[in-house]
């Protein structure tokens, strides 16, 4: 504990007496470094205010003892050490208290901030068990509310038949919302993870792709015969290159071509697929901020979206162990890149 009274100097001042008287004999002048034992101990133990007070004392107690026992022929180099010593005493005792003092503050800061990281750690759990409560609950009636829907615009006709088909995108559209809330926090908590088997990236790319193409955009796609073995989550890379090119579609002109490429890195080890659109492409300024949890850009005024598209598209390609690349190119717009781990031949 800290000393908080002068009295509890006095033991070290003693131990310094002590010291000096018994080894004066040996060592002379020099004696006065001695007592760099006791107030280093003293101020490393206790803090600085009493490793000072040692000095003082150590610097009191030379003087005094420097004087009844100094030695004609020596006694001007005694007077001298013992003020060189008492002066590397006082310093010695200073600087051994403020570093206790130093690592004291640091052990009481690495206290509080482990204690706030567990409370924090306590508040996000709380926070993503209550928005997977909420997330379970909202979701279960928009799936109802969706098949209804169709149903009913199935049956309908005009104006109502267009309701109704509204109704069913509307829904549509929330349940994405809420599966991307539900993947992000999964993201950001670390709980992602992905069922990795063997299965052909080509093959998987060309069939998601296909389900897209309905909405009117000018897609180009690799050759039917190629073939891309990796290890992946199916229902995740699905996600991956939905999310890509859906994004691709969004921002794009009418009619604009999206161009889709599957290949292999330089030294075959990586299966690579690039989804390039025509769009407006992004600002410099605003590329840094591309992959983060609900970027909006200025590119997207007037384009409804969460900003959580390319945040989880980035957090399921690390999950696979890949990587994932935006280049601009020279014609413009935008080229999103996925790599992963290439496996043996399926």
């Amino acid at each position: 504990m800290r000393v908080r009274s002068p009295l509890q100097i006095v033991p070290i001042a003693i131990a310094n007496l002590i010291l000096f008287v018994a080894l004066h004999p040996l060592f002379r002048g020099d004696v006065a470094t001695l007592a760099l034992i006791p107030v280093g101990a003293v101020g490393s133990a206790y803090g600085t205010l009493p490793g000072v007070g040692a000095g003082v004392a150590a610097i009191l107690t030379h003087t005094l003892l420097v004087n009844l026992l100094g030695t004609p022929g020596w006694d001007a180099i005694v007077r001298e050490n013992a003020v060189l010593g008492s002066a590397v005493v006082l310093v010695v005792g200073a600087f051994s208290g403020s570093v206790r003092d130093l690592d004291r503050a640091l052990s009481q800061a690495n206290s509080r901030l482990a204690a706030e990281g567990e409370r924090l750690q306590l508040d996000l759990t709380s926070r993503e068990e209550y928005m997977s409560v909420v997330a379970h609950e909202l979701r279960n009636p928009l799936v109802g509310m969706r098949a209804a829907s169709r149903m009913l615009a199935g049956r309908l006709s005009g104006e109502d038949r267009t309701m109704g088909e509204a109704i069913a995108a509307e829904a549509a559209r929330g349940l994405q919302l809420i599966d991307g809330l539900t993947d992000a926090a999964s993201i950001s908590s670390g709980r992602l993870r992905s069922a990795l088997v063997p299965l052909d990236l080509a093959e998987l790319v060309r069939s998601t792709v296909h389900g897209i193409e309905d909405l009117g955009q000018r897609l180009t796609m690799p050759a039917a015969d190629l073939k891309l073995p990796v290890l992946g989550d199916e229902r995740r890379l699905r996600q991956v290159i939905d999310n890509l090119v859906s994004n691709a579609v969004k921002y794009s002109p009418p009619n604009a071509p999206i161009e889709v490429s599957i290949g292999r890195s330089a030294d075959r080890a990586s299966a690579i697929v690039t989804v390039r659109d025509h769009g407006p492409g992004i600002p410099p300024a605003e590329r840094k901020r591309l992959f983060q949890r609900f970027a909006r850009l200025t590119t997207a005024q007037g384009v409804p979206g969460s900003g959580l598209r390319l945040y989880i598209y980035k957090g399921i390609v690390e999950d696979h162990h890949g990587s994932r690349t935006a280049d601009w190119p020279p014609g413009g717009g935008t080229a999103f890149s996925v790599t992963s781990p290439t496996a043996p031949a399926l």
